[in-house]
């Protein structure tokens, strides 16, 4: 009985770690996977902004041409650099966006591996000492009600 108890439990431990195992990589794959969305997505959005800026310059040539301004006049130049200037900061913040989500990403795949169980070697040995403790202990019951059956049959006779 009692190594059958023991066994039955060390096939559910190794079942359960085999588990734990597959889920941990399960999320990690998932945070690489989100890691690679995020730099798209902020690589898209930079291209989105420098595209934007380009056809701000562009305007901002057009109309001064049209208007028969210098490109060179102090508030074209203001414009222009006015431009880039706010091009600048739109990158950052697309960069640090993409930056918090990776922290955002990074922290809910550490809380879900978290929550993955794994039993550890303590918790492993305490449920095979357990299962070995329970299984002897069944084995005495068992011993104790033959010996009791036979006393009745002996007495019965």
């Amino acid at each position: 009985m009692t190594v059958a108890a023991v066994a039955s439990t060390a096939v559910s431990l190794v079942g359960t770690m085999q588990s734990a195992e597959a889920q941990q990589a399960a999320i990690r794959n998932q945070q690489e996977a989100a890691s690679t969305q995020i730099a798209k997505q902020e690589q898209a959005q930079t291209n989105d902004r420098l595209r934007a800026a380009r056809q701000e310059d562009s305007r901002i040539r057009v109309a001064a041409g049209e208007a028969g301004l210098s490109l060179g006049s102090q508030s074209i130049e203001t414009m222009l650099m006015n431009n880039q200037m706010q091009t600048g900061l739109g990158v950052e913040r697309i960069g640090l966006n993409a930056d918090n989500q990776n922290e955002n990403n990074t922290a809910e795949a550490n809380a879900a591996l978290s929550r993955a169980a794994t039993p550890s070697a303590l918790s492993a040995g305490l449920q095979l000492g357990l299962s070995g403790y329970q299984g002897f202990k069944a084995g005495e019951n068992l011993k104790l009600q033959k010996s009791l059956a036979s006393t009745k049959i002996a007495a019965g006779a």
